[in-house]
């Protein structure tokens, strides 16, 4: 189980960077929009 949370730790962190990346926004709002759900103006949000 611990193992599984860490993958899932590090993939949340690898999806943050991509969208900062894409974004080009600061990192709070990403973590903001992960808690919320809600979708970058403009675009689909991602599959979950």
């Amino acid at each position: 189980m611990a193992a599984n949370a860490t993958n899932r730790q590090l993939e949340l962190d690898r999806n943050l960077e991509r969208l900062h990346l894409l974004d080009a926004e600061p990192v709070v709002g990403n973590v903001s929009r992960l808690v919320t759900g809600t979708p970058p103006k403009g675009r689909t949000p991602p599959p979950k």
